[in-house]
Order: structure tokens, then sequence, then C-alpha cells
């Protein structure tokens, strides 16, 4: 007689007639016949096979001896459990219901077959009555939750409801052993607490090697220890209990796995210990409870392990409506968290996600996070028709994995993109994910420390201030964090000082083809300036407007998307801003928007670009135009280097007298380069990365004003750290020194008692110095800010650190604490490593009013601090 389930049914039905067929009434007249003797068999040959689970990969078929299975057969059984009542409901697939059958029935007992309908199966529970039961944690689970949905009728009556479940598995129960996976905590109370005529134990047995402990205790005759498993960080040395991979000995452990050496090797050693691949604690000698099984323990991409089966069971104690939960892997973008599969009714579909997010997000769960978007929601059960439940009634894991991975994935990529997208709209505001943040103004060092310090703390990931400038909009940002390949940048790249050098000389080559050397003869009083909207710009275009010999200023800035009338609107405002009158810019400023700097013509038209020559051009060219950033080369080319190449034929066109180069800070003073100002940009290909893709420019950019020569007399203009203007006494907000100076007043945090100072220079007296110069001139001007000049004058009670790198620490502490990233990513970076140009100097302030400067830094933290926005001078 064969007996099969219906999946197997129509491939036996192929075998059939291949088969010997006989006939109940030949078997009996055989029988009487006995036409032979019974086989002796060896108690240690192949009986049967057993076969695992299959959770965590194929399942194996373990050998059963004749003397295994005999011992289990006849294994007495306890006289309290009478009638012999028991229903089997998984006989294909479990060891210990095919064991226990052949002991009901050798001790005169009775067994009932179910139905095969899951659906029916409680109903078959109550018809059979059975004595006695053993449940997978998924039945007990399923009851439980049928339970508390019950009592969440508002019409429910506590004692009904009980009693009707409590009768569940028949009016004569009297075992329940649960085991096969970890139990819930809570459902395992529950039913200990219901089902009062019956003992609730829940037991921990393998295929290999039988029982093992029942409600922790471990089972008389069978040995048990844990070994170190180093890379998930358990040892048998922990504290307060030793934890690790449990080995087993026992009576009936089996020789091995069927035509399976390999395996069989792996978790059977020589020594009689069986591996079983599960983690455990003993709290005592005798005592053992199962934490997880080792292959469903998996790493993150931060090198954290988690333990799924703790952190389900976790789950289902905090959220009810929870009718299973796996946890697995994290998947693609969110690799750095787990992922999970939460199964509930219709009814919470759209709040279990972010319910399992806020439970393990907090402190006290001690759980890995998981974010809402890592959550699959369903509402169909795990089941064995859809493979995600194998027949024992166990979680197949990497069904579940395979059946929901496009979705997790689906959800992680767009939870990283909204993730990225929120971190940029916090530092440069709203965007489009294909927009280009240059486009709204650019990105500065300070913004982009903020960005990569919010990217890290949101999404876990460490990006070096360059990627900001290698992947500068929100899907290609999002690429990068995410792992995926990033498209190759527009512009070829520039790998050293020969190739980034013969670049410029191309251009040069390219765009001064057709420019006379000016005869210096440009209309006296006509300026052409760039650069006008930036900080040393503004000052210098109010600077020469002031002055009486100007009559017509001409300001190239970037349209930025409008027109000419829109960016001499933004002219405006920043004049304004600074103290230029409104009828002095109406009469003699004029405003040309161009596309960029560094563009051919600037990107006008023909006719636009003849009228900014003008008939007699201009007497002289001043160029302050420059993004200062840490991006790399490529990035910063088209504006630092090829900018001041389309001024040069700009100057030579106009018949300038003079081309004026805003070049890179100095470390004293305005400093004048001129005459073979190209012996400054030599390098060697060794400094081409240690100088950075801004020094590089700058570099080339001097180079390029010696050569201008050819076209147009050129002075390279250097400056120390600026100051704002001296009768105000403020400066640039995120000047090296306002950063420094910020930090103390928000944080209390000062440095040690004595004198600093910084080489500073008011940028109103810093821009008259350097448009009166002598281009003979060497060191035009100096001023020197003293800093304790300035925290005298502050209204905030300092504490001093005893060092300066206690001090710093001391400050970024304090700034973490207070939330202020943005703050805290430019101190860190000026200050941690000792940069900033802070030294023990006792020099006295020359131009420079401490006390105004300290009062605008506090007002402006006081602002910031109560939620307003500080905007840059």
């Amino acid at each position: 007689m064969i007996v099969c389930d219906d999946a197997s049914a129509d491939r036996l039905a192929l075998l059939l007639p291949a088969l010997p067929t006989v006939s109940m009434e030949a078997l009996a007249e055989r029988c009487e016949a006995q036409v032979a003797d019974p086989v002796s068999v060896c108690p240690h040959e192949l009986t049967t096979l057993f076969f695992s689970s299959g959770t965590s990969g194929n399942p194996k078929a373990v050998i059963c001896t004749d003397a295994m299975f005999v011992s289990d057969a006849v294994f007495p059984l306890s006289p309290l459990l009478q009638p012999l009542v028991h229903l089997s409901w998984r006989p294909l697939a479990h060891a210990n219901d095919r064991t226990m059958c052949a002991r009901i029935l050798t001790s005169g007992g009775r067994v009932g077959v179910w139905r095969g309908d899951p659906a029916l199966l409680f109903d078959d529970f109550y018809t059979l009555a059975p004595i006695r039961t053993a449940l997978p944690p998924a039945v007990l689970s399923r009851l439980y939750n049928e339970y508390t949905a019950a009592l969440a009728d508002t019409d429910a009556d506590l004692d009904i409801v009980r009693k009707t479940f409590s009768a569940a598995f028949g009016q004569r129960i009297k075992l329940i052993t649960v085991g096969g996976a970890p139990v819930p905590r809570h459902v395992l109370a529950w039913a200990k607490d219901l089902f009062t005529s019956a003992d609730v134990v829940e037991t921990y047995g393998i295929t290999e090697a039988g029982g093992v402990a029942a409600d922790g205790r471990i089972v008389p005759g069978v040995q048990v220890k844990l070994v170190d498993v180093p890379e998930m960080g358990y040892a048998t040395t922990d504290k307060p209990h030793p934890r690790g991979e449990i080995l087993v000995k026992s009576a009936q452990l089996a020789p091995g796995y069927f035509c399976d050496d390999a395996g069989t090797a792996a978790a059977f050693l020589d020594d009689g210990w069986y591996v079983t691949g599960d983690i455990g604690v003993m709290p005592a000698p005798d005592e053992l409870h199962v934490i997880d099984r080792r292959s469903a323990c998996f790493k993150l991409a931060n090198a954290t392990w988690v333990t799924p089966g703790r952190v389900e069971n976790a789950l289902l104690v905090a959220l009810p409506q929870l009718r299973a939960v796996v946890v697995m892997q994290g998947v693609g973008e969110l690799a750095r968290f787990p992922a999970c599969v939460a199964v509930v009714d219709s009814s919470d579909v759209g709040s279990v996600a972010d319910a399992i997010a806020t439970a393990t997000a907090s402190a006290h769960a001690g759980l890995p996070h998981i974010p809402s978007h890592a959550v699959a929601v369903a509402t169909v059960p795990f089941s064995v028709a859809d493979g995600t439940m194998n027949a024992s009634g166990k979680v197949v894991r990497a069904r579940v994995r395979a059946k929901y991975l496009e979705a997790l994935r689906s959800q992680a990529a767009q939870l990283l993109e909204d993730t990225v997208a929120t971190s940029v709209a916090s530092v440069v505001g709203e965007l489009g994910v294909d927009d280009h943040w240059f486009d709204r103004g650019g990105l500065s060092s300070i913004d982009a420390l903020s960005l990569a310090s919010r990217l890290q703390s949101s999404l876990g990931v460490e990006l070096d201030v360059a990627d900001l400038y290698r992947a500068p909009t929100v899907r290609a940002l999002t690429a990068l964090v995410g792992g995926s390949a990033l498209a190759q940048p527009a512009k070829p790249t520039v790998a050293n000082w020969a190739a980034a050098k013969a670049q410029a000389e191309a251009w040069m080559a390219e765009r001064w083809q057709d420019v006379p050397p000016s005869d210096g003869c440009g209309a006296a009083g006509r300026v052409i300036v760039s650069g006008a909207t930036g900080f040393v710009g503004s000052f210098l275009v109010a600077a020469l407007l002031n002055a009486g010999d100007v009559s017509e200023l001409v300001a190239l800035v970037r349209r930025r998307g409008g027109g000419h009338a829109a960016a001499a609107a933004r002219l405006h405002k920043v004049l304004c801003g600074i103290g230029v009158e409104h009828e002095t810019l109406k009469s003699r400023l004029t405003v040309v928007g161009i596309t960029s700097i560094g563009d051919v013509r600037f990107g006008l038209s023909a006719p636009e670009y003849a009228a900014v020559v003008g008939g007699d051009g201009a007497v002289r060219v001043v160029h302050a135009a420059a993004v200062v950033s840490s991006a790399p080369y490529e990035a910063l080319a088209s504006v630092n280097v090829c900018g001041v190449v389309e001024m040069a034929r700009l100057a030579g066109l106009v018949r300038a007298a003079r081309m004026d180069v805003v070049g890179s800070l100095s470390g004293k003073g305005v400093t004048m380069e001129c005459g073979d100002i190209a012996a400054a940009a030599a390098a060697a290909d060794a400094d081409f990365s240690a100088r950075g893709g801004y020094g590089t420019t700058k570099a080339l950019a001097s180079l390029v004003a010696e050569r201008a020569a050819s076209l147009c007399p050129a002075v390279v203009v250097h400056v120390c750290g600026l100051l704002g203007p001296s009768r105000a006494g403020f400066g640039n907000w995120n000047d090296r020194v306002t950063v420094l100076v910020r930090a103390i007043a928000k944080t209390g945090e000062a440095p040690p008692r004595r004198s600093y100072s910084f080489q500073l220079f008011p940028v109103d007296e810093a821009v008259v110095v350097m448009l009166g110069a002598d281009a003979s001139s060497e060191v035009v001007g100096e001023a020197v800010l003293a800093l304790d000049d300035v925290l005298d004058a502050l209204p905030v009670r300092l504490r001093h650190a005893g060092s300066l790198a206690e001090w710093v620490e001391a400050v970024l502490v304090a700034l973490q604490k207070q939330g202020d990233e943005r703050l805290h990513a430019a101190f860190s970076t000026l200050y941690r490593n000792g940069g900033g140009g802070c030294a023990d100097v006792a020099e006295v302030s020359t131009g420079v009013d401490a006390a105004a400067y300290a009062a605008w830094v506090a007002e402006r933290v006081a602002e910031t601090s109560c939620g307003g926005a500080a905007a840059s001078s």
C-alpha cells in the first residue's frame, strides 16, 4: 500500500505500470502460507530515512537504523496519557510524528490521520480529541492570533472565548509539545495559561539526534556543549552566560546522511559530537535555550551580525497585529539594514511598516533598525502550497526571500532616493532628481561637508566631499550611495599636471588666435568686472563705483536660467546690501547676463558680445569670478581656468591697459604677483593630487595670466583671509575664523588662555589696496585680528580647555549634542587636524572692530539657535 500526498499523486501514477500489483486477497494468502522465515535485521542496518526540514538549504536524508527506530517505538509512554489517541497530521515529513505513531500503535493506542486541509485542522483535532499532540510554533501562533482577534470584538465575553479556544485540540488533550523553531515568549505563556488541563512544553530536538531539551532542561542521557563562533561574537566565556554553537551527543544519534559523505563529515565529528548549526545559551549546566539557527544569522553591509529569530520574536511581542514575520538580509541599496516580510490582516496593511520601523528604532528595544521601506507587507499567510512553508510547518526563508525580493528591492531604491533628496534639499533647497545643483548656485565646501554628514547619519554611508561634485544630482548621488556605477563624466578626466597644462594651452591657442595685442588705449573710465555677486567681487564693484574716475562699470553676471534683467536684479540686491546707493547703480552700472564665464564669448550672441566690447573698449578688466570648493579639477577648470582665458581674450579686444586676476589665498596680507608669475604655477606630477582640484585650477590661472601678457598686461592679486567691511565689523559667515567664533559662541567652549591671532583683512580695505596698488609691488597691505579681543567681547560665559586638542573635542561633542550638523562638519574639517591657521602670536588688531565683530556673531548665533536662518554675507 502506498500513501502519498496530492502533490506526488500524478508522478506516482506514471510509475504504477512498472510496479507489481498484489490484491489484498492474494496478500492475505501469502501471509497464511508463510512462504519465508522472518529476515534477521542487523541493529545498525538502514530501516528508514528521515528528511530534515530544509528551511536553510536542501533537505538532508538522515539515516535511521533498526536499533534507533525500535528504541523509539517501544519507549514507554506515561500511564497518565490515556486513552492513547493521537492525531497524525504530518506523517510524511516529520520524524517525531512518525516515531510517535509507531510508539502509540505498539502501546495499543489509536492513530487518526488528518484530512490534509489546513483550514480543517482544528476541526480534525476537535473530532478525534487526541490525548497529546506535537505542534510547530506556526500553528500555535495562528491559534493565538485568532484568539486575540476574537477578544478584539467589543461584544466578546472573555469566559466564552477562553472556553472555546481551550477546546481547540479536543476535550481530552493532556500534553502539547511545541518545537521545530523558536516559540514567541508571549505565545508560549498564553498557551500555558489557556490549556489548564494540559502540560504545554517547549521542546528542542533535531532529526539527527532526537530530543535534546524540554522547557529549557536538557533531556537525561543527552550531552550538550557549546563552541565559540568568533565571527558572530559568540563565546563560551560570554557573561553572564556562555553562548555558542550547540553540539550534541545522544544514544539516538544518527550515523550520518544517506549518500552525502561531505555533509556527514561536516556535521558528524569523529569524537561522536553532532554539530547542530544552532546557536544557544546555557544559563546552567543542565539548561539550554536556543537563540537562533547559525545559517539563518547574517551580516549586514556595515559588518553587524543579525539574529533573525530574536528580532522576529521581539516584533511579534511588540506588535500583536503581526500574524507572521520573517527577518532577512537587507536588499539592494539598503543592505546596511535588515529587511523583513510581515503578514497581517488587510486592515493593518497601511500601518504595519511604520510600526516595525518605530519598534526597531527604539533604543530600548536593542534591535537593528528596519526602515519602513525595507518591509514587504503581505496579507496571504505563508503556506506549503506556495513553498514558503514546508510540510513540518516551518518557514522556508529562502523561498520567502525569493518571493518578495523584487518588492523589497523596489522599496529600498525608492527609500534611498527619498532620503538622498531630503538630505540634498536641507542643504541646497528642493531639486528635481536630475537638477544639477551647480545650476542653483553651486555647492560650497561647507555645504558639501554638511551634506556628507547628513548622508552618513541617515544612511550610514561615508562619502568624500569630492564624491558630491562627481555626482551632482539626486539621481547620480543615489546611484553612488547605492553602489551603482556612475555615468562617465562629460568632461575628460585630467590625471596629472602635464595633462591639465596641455588642456589650458589648447584653450589659449583656440580662443586667442584672432585677438591682436592690446595697445592700452581702451576707453578711459570704462571697466569690466566678472564675479560681481561674489564676496570679493561685490566689494570690488562697490569700490570702483565709488571711485570718481569710473564712468561706466560693466558687470558680467550668470543668468542662472533668467535673462539680463534677472541677473541685474540679483546684483542690485547684493550691492544695495553693502551700502551702494541705488542712484549710482542706475546711472553707472550695466549688467550683462552670461551663461558662464568660461563659455566662448560668455555664451552671448555676437551682437551682445560686441556691446560688451564697446566701440572704444575699456581701460581695465577685473576678473574675480571663481568656484571655490573641494570639487575635482574637471568640475572647476571650465570656470577657474577657461574663465581666465576668456577674460584675457576680452581684455585684448577692449584694448585694456591692465587686467587684474583675483588669485588664491596668500599667507600674509594682500600680495601682488606680476612679471614671471608662471614660476608660482610650476608643479610636478607628484603634487597634482596633493594640491587638489581648486589649487590646481588657481595655479593654472596664474600660468594663463602670465601668458595673457601678450594680449594685455596682467596682475594676479592674492589676499589673506578676509573679514567683512571694517565699518560694520562682521565677516563671511562661513569663513574659517567666523566658523571658529561661532562654535565658541554657541558652545561656550574656548581654547586655552593665551594669545591667538589670525591674518585677516577687512574686505573693503583689501579691495582698495588691490585696485590701487602698483603692479610692481609685492606685499601691499596686511592686517591681524586678535582672537582674545573677540572672545572678551562675546556675551557668553566661556570654559577654557587645558589644551587645543581638548578644546576641539569639547566643541565637537557640544555641537553634536545640540544637533548642529552643519557647524559641526565645518569646525571639524577646519580645526580637528590642527588646521585653520590658529597660531600663538601676540599682535594687536588693526582695522578690525573686534567688539562689533563679536556682537555680530553672537546675534546671528542666537537667531539660528531659535530657528532663524543665517544667510551668508
